[in-house]
């Protein structure tokens, strides 16, 4: 998936096949550079996600041709971005099918932390990255670090002057494979930014351990009435004992990892989804 922005401003989200990618690989095709697209499909094909909220959709085909362009390119901006504000990202939820932009002054970030991913069948690390907004608000962005490994985080917090972050294509602020991370780019708001907070220094580092000393007790009743003004950016360490396991009454039940239909089991064994075939099935 990728995003095409024309010279008269706009954007539009452009699809490639899997058969067609190794016509247009990252060394052929170069985030920054202008070219002239011939054969194409212009589809209203539903996708569950959404770089932009846009109507159609550009498929690339096998006659898909591109033609750099090196003359009269001034016109096309480089960048594209529909930042989202605080008020916008507190309407918005996981599932919503809408990516999110966001800018602010980095801040600080946290340490690794590992996530059971695959059914817990390996362990992957996760931080969190803290960046301040033109509102004054501090937005915490949770990036795989496979997704970030390319940048020195110690390095940007040492910084006298902070770093502005764009964080492009977010399933509501948590990275995925398609999330960039652009570093003081040329754009109006980024400049903005830093002129607003040049005054600022900000913490070097956001220690979790840190955090965990500072911490305070509280009982789940105070948790429970926090507003999303309060919560944002707290972290909490829950200590519980578990005294009893109920499986009875349907508390849980096998699903499709797919659909999320119920599934009966198989004769024979397993499970089957009418829709999708034998299926490993997950608990709900």
């Amino acid at each position: 998936m990728a995003l095409a922005v024309p010279d008269k401003g706009g954007s539009i989200k452009v699809v490639i096949p899997h058969d067609c990618m190794h016509r247009f690989s990252s060394d052929k095709v170069v985030e920054g550079k202008v070219y002239k697209i011939l054969h194409f499909e212009v589809l209203d094909r539903k996708k569950k996600y959404k770089s932009i909220p846009a109507e159609f959709t550009i498929y690339f085909n096998s006659s898909t041709k591109l033609i750099e362009l090196t003359e009269g390119i001034n016109k096309y901006p480089r960048y594209f971005f529909r930042f989202a504000d605080m008020i916008e990202i507190r309407e918005r939820s996981e599932k919503d099918p809408v990516f999110t932009n966001v800018i602010g002054m980095f801040v600080g970030y946290g340490e690794p932390i590992a996530i059971s991913v695959d059914s817990g069948m390996r362990m992957s690390d996760k931080v969190d990255v803290n960046l301040r907004l033109l509102s004054d608000e501090i937005l915490r962005v949770s990036f795989w670090v496979s997704h970030i490994s390319h940048l020195n985080l110690a390095e940007f917090a040492a910084m006298p002057q902070k770093p502005i972050f764009v964080v492009a294509e977010t399933k509501f602020l948590s990275s995925l494979s398609a999330t960039k991370v652009y570093v003081n780019p040329d754009i109006p708001e980024a400049e903005e930014i830093r002129h607003r907070f040049k005054n600022y220094l900000a913490p070097e580092h956001t220690s979790q351990s840190l955090a965990s000393t500072n911490a305070k007790d509280a009982v789940i009743l105070e948790l429970l009435y926090l507003t999303l003004e309060k919560a944002q950016g707290q972290k909490f360490r829950v200590e519980a004992e578990v005294t009893e396991v109920d499986t009875t009454n349907g508390r849980y039940y096998e699903s499709c990892p797919d659909c999320h239909l119920k599934l009966p089991p198989a004769k024979g064994g397993g499970y089957s989804c009418i829709q999708h075939g034998p299926v490993t099935p997950k608990l709900v």
